[in-house]
Protein backbone atom coordinates (compact mmCIF):
# COMPACT_ATOMS: atom_id res chain seq x y z
CA UNK A 1 0.00 0.00 0.00
CA UNK A 2 1.30 3.54 -1.06
CA UNK A 3 2.01 5.58 2.37
CA UNK A 4 0.98 8.66 1.13
CA UNK A 5 -2.02 7.46 -1.27
CA UNK A 6 -4.65 10.20 -0.45
CA UNK A 7 -8.83 9.71 -0.96
CA UNK A 8 -11.40 11.89 -2.29
CA UNK A 9 -14.49 12.58 0.14
CA UNK A 10 -16.78 11.16 -2.45
CA UNK A 11 -14.41 7.31 -1.83
CA UNK A 12 -14.13 7.73 1.14
CA UNK A 13 -18.05 8.62 2.01
CA UNK A 14 -18.59 5.66 -0.33
CA UNK A 15 -16.89 3.13 1.50
CA UNK A 16 -18.29 3.43 5.01
CA UNK A 17 -20.84 0.59 5.95
CA UNK A 18 -23.58 3.27 7.19
CA UNK A 19 -26.19 4.41 5.45
CA UNK A 20 -25.14 8.34 4.88
CA UNK A 21 -26.96 11.02 3.02
CA UNK A 22 -25.48 14.74 2.45
CA UNK A 23 -28.60 16.87 1.70
CA UNK A 24 -28.22 20.70 0.46
CA UNK A 25 -30.08 23.57 2.40
CA UNK A 26 -33.30 22.35 -0.04
CA UNK A 27 -33.26 19.42 1.09
CA UNK A 28 -31.68 18.19 -2.38
CA UNK A 29 -29.57 14.95 -2.16
CA UNK A 30 -26.18 15.95 -3.63
CA UNK A 31 -23.80 12.75 -2.24
CA UNK A 32 -24.52 9.09 -0.93
CA UNK A 33 -23.10 6.52 0.85
CA UNK A 34 -22.77 3.10 -0.86
CA UNK A 35 -24.89 1.74 2.36
CA UNK A 36 -27.05 4.04 1.57
CA UNK A 37 -27.45 3.09 -2.02
CA UNK A 38 -27.59 -0.79 -0.54
CA UNK A 39 -30.64 0.18 1.47
CA UNK A 40 -32.76 2.50 -0.33
CA UNK A 41 -32.25 0.42 -3.23
CA UNK A 42 -31.33 3.38 -5.80
CA UNK A 43 -27.94 4.41 -7.70
CA UNK A 44 -26.72 7.57 -6.59
CA UNK A 45 -27.41 9.03 -9.49
CA UNK A 46 -31.15 8.20 -9.27
CA UNK A 47 -31.29 9.52 -5.19
CA UNK A 48 -29.90 12.89 -6.57
CA UNK A 49 -33.03 13.04 -9.00
CA UNK A 50 -35.22 13.12 -6.00
CA UNK A 51 -35.53 15.82 -2.97
CA UNK A 52 -35.31 13.65 0.57
CA UNK A 53 -39.40 14.70 1.25
CA UNK A 54 -40.22 12.46 -1.52
CA UNK A 55 -37.91 9.99 -0.97
CA UNK A 56 -38.82 9.30 2.06
CA UNK A 57 -42.74 11.19 2.68
CA UNK A 58 -43.40 14.75 3.46
CA UNK A 59 -44.42 13.93 7.22
CA UNK A 60 -40.89 11.89 8.11
CA UNK A 61 -39.83 12.75 11.38
CA UNK A 62 -36.45 12.64 10.07
CA UNK A 63 -37.45 16.05 8.29
CA UNK A 64 -38.04 17.97 11.43
CA UNK A 65 -34.91 16.48 13.25
CA UNK A 66 -32.75 17.93 10.15
CA UNK A 67 -34.62 21.50 11.19
CA UNK A 68 -33.72 21.62 14.86
CA UNK A 69 -30.05 20.94 13.36
CA UNK A 70 -30.57 24.02 10.78
CA UNK A 71 -31.73 26.33 13.84
CA UNK A 72 -29.24 25.22 16.26
CA UNK A 73 -26.46 24.74 13.78
CA UNK A 74 -25.32 21.80 16.20
CA UNK A 75 -25.20 18.04 15.75
CA UNK A 76 -28.62 16.74 16.76
CA UNK A 77 -28.98 12.65 17.63
CA UNK A 78 -32.22 11.00 18.00
CA UNK A 79 -32.30 7.12 18.93
CA UNK A 80 -34.98 4.20 17.81
CA UNK A 81 -36.51 6.95 15.49
CA UNK A 82 -39.29 5.37 13.25
CA UNK A 83 -38.54 6.05 9.93
CA UNK A 84 -41.50 4.00 8.29
CA UNK A 85 -40.12 3.52 5.54
CA UNK A 86 -40.68 -0.26 3.72
CA UNK A 87 -37.40 -1.60 3.89
CA UNK A 88 -36.64 -3.51 7.36
CA UNK A 89 -33.28 -2.45 6.87
CA UNK A 90 -34.18 1.50 7.59
CA UNK A 91 -37.02 0.92 9.46
CA UNK A 92 -35.85 1.93 13.11
CA UNK A 93 -32.69 3.67 13.23
CA UNK A 94 -29.84 5.79 15.04
CA UNK A 95 -30.23 9.17 13.60
CA UNK A 96 -27.73 11.61 13.28
CA UNK A 97 -27.38 15.12 11.27
CA UNK A 98 -24.38 16.69 11.24
CA UNK A 99 -24.24 20.30 9.74
CA UNK A 100 -21.26 20.55 7.81
CA UNK A 101 -19.89 24.25 8.35
CA UNK A 102 -17.69 25.03 5.42
CA UNK A 103 -20.91 24.70 3.54
CA UNK A 104 -23.73 26.83 2.55
CA UNK A 105 -26.27 24.77 4.85
CA UNK A 106 -25.59 21.41 3.69
CA UNK A 107 -26.11 18.61 6.45
CA UNK A 108 -24.72 14.85 6.78
CA UNK A 109 -27.44 12.45 7.73
CA UNK A 110 -26.18 9.33 9.45
CA UNK A 111 -28.90 6.67 9.56
CA UNK A 112 -27.61 3.48 12.00
CA UNK A 113 -29.82 0.34 11.89
CA UNK A 114 -31.59 -0.58 15.32
CA UNK A 115 -29.66 -4.43 14.30
CA UNK A 116 -26.22 -2.42 14.11
CA UNK A 117 -25.41 -1.42 18.23
CA UNK A 118 -24.98 -3.78 20.30
CA UNK A 119 -28.36 -3.19 22.17
CA UNK A 120 -30.19 -0.10 23.02
CA UNK A 121 -32.92 0.35 24.83
CA UNK A 122 -35.92 2.51 23.55
CA UNK A 123 -37.88 4.41 26.29
CA UNK A 124 -40.66 2.31 25.78
CA UNK A 125 -39.39 -1.05 24.99
CA UNK A 126 -37.81 -0.60 29.01
CA UNK A 127 -40.91 -0.03 30.60
CA UNK A 128 -42.96 -2.89 28.71
CA UNK A 129 -40.18 -5.20 29.97
CA UNK A 130 -40.66 -4.26 33.28
CA UNK A 131 -43.95 -4.26 33.04
CA UNK A 132 -44.80 -7.52 31.57
CA UNK A 133 -44.24 -8.94 35.38
CA UNK A 134 -46.33 -6.87 37.29
CA UNK A 135 -49.09 -9.03 37.11
CA UNK A 136 -47.08 -11.79 38.09
CA UNK A 137 -45.45 -9.73 41.22
CA UNK A 138 -48.94 -8.94 42.49
CA UNK A 139 -49.68 -12.68 42.59
CA UNK A 140 -46.71 -13.71 44.12
CA UNK A 141 -46.64 -11.17 46.56
CA UNK A 142 -49.88 -12.24 47.69
CA UNK A 143 -50.05 -16.34 47.18
CA UNK A 144 -46.51 -16.34 48.67
CA UNK A 145 -45.48 -13.61 51.66
CA UNK A 146 -48.57 -14.82 53.88
CA UNK A 147 -46.97 -18.62 53.73
CA UNK A 148 -43.36 -18.19 53.94
CA UNK A 149 -43.44 -16.10 57.35
CA UNK A 150 -45.61 -19.11 58.67
CA UNK A 151 -42.21 -21.39 57.10
CA UNK A 152 -39.85 -19.31 58.70
CA UNK A 153 -41.87 -19.59 62.33
CA UNK A 154 -42.47 -23.22 62.16
CA UNK A 155 -38.32 -23.67 61.38
CA UNK A 156 -37.23 -21.32 64.35
CA UNK A 157 -39.45 -23.09 66.71
CA UNK A 158 -38.16 -26.21 65.59
CA UNK A 159 -34.43 -24.23 65.88
CA UNK A 160 -35.32 -23.88 69.81
CA UNK A 161 -36.32 -27.61 70.22
CA UNK A 162 -33.54 -28.79 67.78
CA UNK A 163 -30.51 -30.33 69.76
CA UNK A 164 -26.86 -28.48 69.08
CA UNK A 165 -26.71 -31.10 66.03
CA UNK A 166 -29.68 -30.78 64.21
CA UNK A 167 -29.66 -27.14 64.30
CA UNK A 168 -28.43 -27.04 60.73
CA UNK A 169 -31.83 -27.92 58.88
CA UNK A 170 -33.85 -25.22 60.31
CA UNK A 171 -30.78 -23.02 59.79
CA UNK A 172 -31.13 -24.22 56.07
CA UNK A 173 -35.16 -23.56 56.26
CA UNK A 174 -34.83 -19.73 57.07
CA UNK A 175 -32.17 -19.10 54.90
CA UNK A 176 -34.11 -20.50 52.02
CA UNK A 177 -37.84 -18.58 53.03
CA UNK A 178 -34.85 -14.94 53.41
CA UNK A 179 -33.98 -15.83 49.71
CA UNK A 180 -37.54 -15.97 48.40
CA UNK A 181 -38.71 -13.59 50.35
CA UNK A 182 -35.82 -11.28 48.93
CA UNK A 183 -37.13 -12.23 45.37
CA UNK A 184 -40.96 -11.48 46.02
CA UNK A 185 -39.58 -7.68 47.56
CA UNK A 186 -37.74 -7.87 44.19
CA UNK A 187 -40.74 -8.61 42.20
CA UNK A 188 -43.25 -6.17 44.19
CA UNK A 189 -41.08 -3.23 42.94
CA UNK A 190 -42.88 -3.79 39.71
CA UNK A 191 -46.17 -3.33 41.24
CA UNK A 192 -45.66 -0.19 43.04
CA UNK A 193 -46.17 3.20 41.43
CA UNK A 194 -42.44 4.24 39.95
CA UNK A 195 -43.18 7.78 38.78
CA UNK A 196 -42.07 10.83 40.81
CA UNK A 197 -40.93 14.33 40.71
CA UNK A 198 -37.76 14.86 39.32
CA UNK A 199 -35.45 16.80 41.69
CA UNK A 200 -32.22 18.86 41.19
CA UNK A 201 -29.34 16.03 41.40
CA UNK A 202 -25.32 16.65 42.00
CA UNK A 203 -24.44 13.02 40.16
CA UNK A 204 -21.14 13.45 41.04
CA UNK A 205 -22.28 13.12 44.78
CA UNK A 206 -24.47 10.10 44.24
CA UNK A 207 -21.54 8.62 42.40
CA UNK A 208 -18.91 9.19 45.08
CA UNK A 209 -21.26 7.39 47.61
CA UNK A 210 -21.30 4.28 45.40
CA UNK A 211 -18.14 4.13 44.66
CA UNK A 212 -17.79 4.40 48.80
CA UNK A 213 -20.36 1.54 49.24
CA UNK A 214 -18.60 -0.56 47.00
CA UNK A 215 -15.40 -0.16 48.11
CA UNK A 216 -16.01 -1.09 51.59
CA UNK A 217 -18.11 -4.12 50.79
CA UNK A 218 -18.60 -6.35 47.42
CA UNK A 219 -15.52 -4.24 45.71
CA UNK A 220 -13.14 -4.51 47.96
CA UNK A 221 -10.34 -5.86 45.91
CA UNK A 222 -11.53 -3.58 43.01
CA UNK A 223 -9.94 -0.44 41.58
CA UNK A 224 -11.90 2.41 40.64
CA UNK A 225 -11.02 5.15 37.80
CA UNK A 226 -13.37 8.41 37.95
CA UNK A 227 -13.40 10.78 34.58
CA UNK A 228 -15.86 13.38 35.62
CA UNK A 229 -16.45 16.32 33.84
CA UNK A 230 -16.61 18.99 36.32
CA UNK A 231 -18.70 21.27 34.82
CA UNK A 232 -21.66 18.64 34.29
CA UNK A 233 -24.96 20.45 35.22
CA UNK A 234 -27.10 18.99 37.85
CA UNK A 235 -29.40 15.75 36.71
CA UNK A 236 -33.28 16.13 37.05
CA UNK A 237 -33.93 13.14 38.34
CA UNK A 238 -34.32 11.19 41.84
CA UNK A 239 -31.54 10.58 44.20
CA UNK A 240 -32.46 7.33 45.76
CA UNK A 241 -33.06 5.61 42.78
CA UNK A 242 -29.82 7.18 40.68
CA UNK A 243 -28.06 5.73 43.81
CA UNK A 244 -30.03 2.01 43.30
CA UNK A 245 -29.39 2.23 39.67
CA UNK A 246 -25.21 2.79 39.58
CA UNK A 247 -25.25 0.59 42.63
CA UNK A 248 -26.57 -2.14 40.58
CA UNK A 249 -24.61 -1.26 37.78
CA UNK A 250 -21.58 -1.21 39.65
CA UNK A 251 -22.47 -4.68 41.56
CA UNK A 252 -22.65 -6.31 38.06
CA UNK A 253 -19.46 -5.09 36.90
CA UNK A 254 -18.03 -6.30 40.10
CA UNK A 255 -19.27 -9.85 39.83
CA UNK A 256 -18.24 -9.72 36.52
CA UNK A 257 -14.68 -9.43 36.98
CA UNK A 258 -14.82 -12.18 39.86
CA UNK A 259 -12.33 -12.47 42.70
CA UNK A 260 -8.95 -11.54 40.40
CA UNK A 261 -7.88 -7.89 39.90
CA UNK A 262 -9.41 -5.39 37.88
CA UNK A 263 -11.16 -1.63 37.33
CA UNK A 264 -14.38 -0.11 37.22
CA UNK A 265 -14.17 3.13 35.14
CA UNK A 266 -17.18 5.28 36.09
CA UNK A 267 -17.30 8.77 33.68
CA UNK A 268 -19.56 11.77 33.53
CA UNK A 269 -19.86 13.84 30.05
CA UNK A 270 -21.94 16.18 28.39
CA UNK A 271 -22.73 14.83 24.79
CA UNK A 272 -24.13 17.74 22.69
CA UNK A 273 -27.18 17.42 20.60
CA UNK A 274 -28.61 14.20 22.15
CA UNK A 275 -32.63 13.75 22.09
CA UNK A 276 -34.97 11.29 22.79
CA UNK A 277 -38.64 10.96 21.03
CA UNK A 278 -41.41 11.59 23.62
CA UNK A 279 -44.87 11.26 22.03
CA UNK A 280 -43.67 11.09 17.88
CA UNK A 281 -43.90 14.84 17.85
CA UNK A 282 -41.77 16.44 21.07
CA UNK A 283 -38.42 15.90 21.74
CA UNK A 284 -36.37 16.32 24.49
CA UNK A 285 -32.72 16.68 25.20
CA UNK A 286 -30.92 14.09 27.23
CA UNK A 287 -26.98 15.39 26.73
CA UNK A 288 -25.78 14.25 30.75
CA UNK A 289 -24.09 10.76 29.99
CA UNK A 290 -22.96 8.44 32.93
CA UNK A 291 -21.05 5.75 31.99
CA UNK A 292 -19.63 2.10 34.58
CA UNK A 293 -17.47 0.65 32.65
CA UNK A 294 -15.67 -2.94 33.96
CA UNK A 295 -12.47 -5.03 32.76
CA UNK A 296 -14.51 -8.35 33.07
CA UNK A 297 -15.26 -10.96 30.91
CA UNK A 298 -18.17 -8.98 29.01
CA UNK A 299 -21.33 -9.73 28.18
CA UNK A 300 -22.53 -13.20 26.30
CA UNK A 301 -23.61 -12.66 22.81
CA UNK A 302 -26.72 -14.42 23.09
CA UNK A 303 -28.14 -11.73 26.74
CA UNK A 304 -26.41 -8.53 24.67
CA UNK A 305 -29.98 -7.78 23.33
CA UNK A 306 -32.34 -9.41 25.82
CA UNK A 307 -30.13 -8.02 28.90
CA UNK A 308 -33.44 -5.73 30.46
CA UNK A 309 -35.91 -8.42 29.45
CA UNK A 310 -37.28 -9.73 33.07
CA UNK A 311 -35.47 -12.63 34.37
CA UNK A 312 -33.16 -12.74 31.48
CA UNK A 313 -29.39 -13.15 33.89
CA UNK A 314 -25.75 -14.43 32.94
CA UNK A 315 -25.09 -14.93 36.66
CA UNK A 316 -25.31 -18.13 38.75
CA UNK A 317 -28.12 -17.65 40.75
CA UNK A 318 -29.65 -14.17 39.67
CA UNK A 319 -33.18 -13.25 39.48
CA UNK A 320 -32.91 -11.34 36.82
CA UNK A 321 -34.85 -8.48 37.72
CA UNK A 322 -31.58 -6.10 38.82
CA UNK A 323 -31.10 -4.36 35.39
CA UNK A 324 -35.10 -4.00 34.32
CA UNK A 325 -35.91 -2.12 37.05
CA UNK A 326 -32.83 -0.05 36.33
CA UNK A 327 -34.07 0.48 32.65
CA UNK A 328 -37.64 1.05 34.11
CA UNK A 329 -36.05 3.46 36.51
CA UNK A 330 -34.32 4.86 33.71
CA UNK A 331 -37.04 5.47 31.86
CA UNK A 332 -39.64 6.69 34.06
CA UNK A 333 -36.62 9.69 34.36
CA UNK A 334 -37.15 10.16 30.24
CA UNK A 335 -33.55 8.90 29.83
CA UNK A 336 -32.34 5.87 28.05
CA UNK A 337 -29.51 2.87 29.15
CA UNK A 338 -27.30 1.30 26.50
CA UNK A 339 -25.08 -1.18 26.93
CA UNK A 340 -21.97 -3.06 24.78
CA UNK A 341 -18.59 -5.05 25.14
CA UNK A 342 -15.42 -3.40 25.31
CA UNK A 343 -12.46 -5.22 23.78
CA UNK A 344 -12.04 -5.94 28.14
CA UNK A 345 -15.32 -6.00 29.81
CA UNK A 346 -18.69 -3.97 28.86
CA UNK A 347 -19.57 -0.59 29.64
CA UNK A 348 -23.31 0.70 30.27
CA UNK A 349 -24.61 4.16 29.43
CA UNK A 350 -27.31 6.32 30.94
CA UNK A 351 -28.05 9.29 29.41
CA UNK A 352 -30.29 11.95 31.35
CA UNK A 353 -32.17 15.24 30.38
CA UNK A 354 -30.47 18.70 32.60
CA UNK A 355 -32.17 19.45 35.64
CA UNK A 356 -35.06 22.76 34.69
CA UNK A 357 -34.13 22.75 31.74
CA UNK A 358 -36.88 23.36 28.56
CA UNK A 359 -35.94 21.14 26.52
CA UNK A 360 -39.18 20.22 24.56
CA UNK A 361 -38.95 20.88 21.17
CA UNK A 362 -42.03 19.96 18.78
CA UNK A 363 -40.92 18.83 15.11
Amino acid sequence: MNADATYSPSSLLSALPQTILVVDRDLNIIQTSGAAQANLHMSESALKERPLPMLIGEKNPLLSLISLAHSNMNIVVEHDMKLGLKDDALNVVDAQIIPLSDTDGHMLISLQSRSIPAFVESQDDMKAAAMSVSGLAAMLAHEIKNPLSGIRGAAQLLERRAKADEKELPELIKREVDRIKGLVDDLESFTEPMPVEPEEVNIHEILDHVKNVASAGFAKHITFREYYDPSLPSVAGNPDRLTQILLNLVKNAAEAIGETAGEILLTTAYKHGVWIGTDGSNRKRIPLEISVEDTGGGIAEGLIGHLFDPFVTGREGGTGLGLALVARFVADMGGTIECENKDAGAIFRIRLPVWNEGVSSNG
